[in-house]
């Protein structure tokens, strides 16, 4: 089965982000209504499976691309650039984007112009050098919300599959860390952390790949993702379970515009 929505879906082509979340029909409730609506399926299911994802979906990791950054324009490697190494005297953690390249812009850094395409070139080396590794996780902080939620569902008889694009050689301790820091629910015989094998693997691949074995374990309840191509592939794979799109930070990566999904911007019960 292919990795794109095809249950509920238009037959336009794929969107961008925000063609994307404009074109979708997402169910009307409000973010209330969603968390509430999926402890009651978890409590009233035998054998329930929620699935969650790390990045932009439980953690912040605006906080981890920010400290990055910051060291990158203090560093010698930014020195060839002093128009954007002053931009970043105006930096704050609120101009990070999903990207490098969305950050720089937020900062009104023209990535056209010599200087601004040189500066992106070096900070996203710098990023990317740093973003994927162990000792940066812990600048990562959890969405209002998340872990009391989690800890909730888990009280209700979840078993929570953490499903991460990150991967297990570079990322694996920094996230049990995290996860044990910030009070998630782990280390028990009903949560599990799946993890890429290796950072060259396709995030999309892997995910599908794993989303897959869920069958044995029990009944998907709900997942809760950002990014929207897995959310959509979610729908496709288990269209009986709830699928909550996380709004905060996500790719460009193209996705079939869906109907029937859920949306939330954090874990808060107002």
């Amino acid at each position: 089965m292919e990795w794109e929505c095809l249950s509920g879906t238009d037959s336009q082509a794929p969107l961008s982000r925000e063609a994307w979340s404009k074109a979708c029909r997402f169910h009307p409730l409000s973010q209330d209504q969603v968390l509430h609506e999926v402890k009651n399926k978890v409590s009233l299911a035998g054998r329930p499976i929620v699935l969650l994802d790390l990045d932009s979906t439980l953690y912040q990791v605006e906080p981890r691309s920010y400290q990055i950054l910051k060291e990158w324009a203090r560093s010698s490697e930014s020195q060839a650039f002093p128009k954007v190494q002053g931009a970043f005297h105006r930096f704050l953690e609120s101009h990070v984007g999903y990207s490098v390249q969305d950050t720089l812009s937020q900062l009104g850094i023209e990535l056209n112009h010599p200087e601004g395409a040189g500066s992106y070139q070096s900070s996203k080396q710098f990023w990317s050098d740093r973003f994927f590794h162990n000792e940066w996780l812990k600048w990562d902080r959890p969405y209002p919300g998340a872990v009391q939620y989690v800890q909730a569902l888990h009280g209700l008889g979840a078993q929570l599959v953490y499903l991460t694009g990150r991967d297990e050689e570079r990322m694996r301790e920094g996230t049990v860390a995290n996860l044990a820091r910030d009070g998630f629910p782990w280390g028990h015989s009903s949560t599990q952390l799946w993890m890429k094998p290796s950072k060259i693997m396709n995030d999309l691949v892997f995910k599908k790949n794993a989303a897959e074995r869920l069958h044995s374990l029990g009944v998907l309840i709900a997942s809760f993702e950002n990014e929207p191509h897995n959310v959509a592939g979610l729908q496709n794979l288990y269209p009986e379970a709830m699928h909550v799109w996380m709004d905060t930070l996500c790719s460009d990566h193209p996705a079939p515009i869906c109907q029937g999904l859920y949306r939330i911007q954090s874990f808060e019960l107002f």
